[in-house]
């Protein structure tokens, strides 16, 4: 299994190159810890639900914008799990994906093809992550339909064809929509 890794090289000086990765990262199954060990699940929530006054673990470095981060899109994860282990049971039984660009979802919109910044769990979850250092915003493509957004409700109706926005986004958020009519089974946080 390919793991990517869960922030910037030890010893690194930037606050902000860390946090992207760190929260990006944490919607892979299995992450892996550019200090060199590997950080499961259990250990990197507990690491940063838990451990608010030692920063310095090998998940987490010690700015406190990034491990906020962390805690908030962990957190997130965690009350995802349950759709996560369905995909994942499919995952074993089918051979479908967990993880999709979105041109394999949506074969039919050439629009999907290039885009490589934007991923899917299943069918139905689209994640629109800060991927460039120092960005306020994400331009983002939803495909022909109804998304949701998972963080505040609010809709956005990509009516009979694609359609590009831009989504302000700040240091904590993580971009999560819905697709209109998939059932997102969730922990209550």
């Amino acid at each position: 299994m390919i793991r990517p890794r869960s922030c910037a090289l030890a010893g690194s000086r930037w606050e902000r190159s860390t946090r992207s990765p760190a929260t990006t990262t944490t919607w892979a199954p299995s992450r892996r810890s550019s200090t060199g060990g590997t950080c499961t699940v259990k250990k990197c929530l507990c690491l940063a639900l838990f451990s608010l006054a030692d920063r310095r673990t090998p998940c987490f470095p010690s700015w406190p914008q990034v491990a906020e981060a962390a805690r908030r899109v962990l957190k997130t994860r965690y009350e995802l799990l349950p759709y996560l282990y369905t995909l994942l049971y499919w995952a074993h039984v089918s051979g479908e994906p967990v993880f999709a660009p979105l041109w394999l979802n949506f074969w039919t919109d050439p629009a999907t093809y290039d885009i490589t910044e934007q991923f899917m769990w299943g069918n139905g979850v689209l994640f629109s992550p800060v991927v460039h250092e120092g960005a306020t915003e994400v331009n983002a493509y939803f495909p022909a339909g109804l998304w949701y957004n998972l963080n505040d409700s609010s809709t956005i109706y990509a009516v009979d064809t694609g359609l590009h926005v831009t989504i302000p986004t700040d240091i904590y958020s993580t971009n999560i929509h819905v697709r209109g009519g998939e059932r997102l089974r969730a922990l209550e946080s």
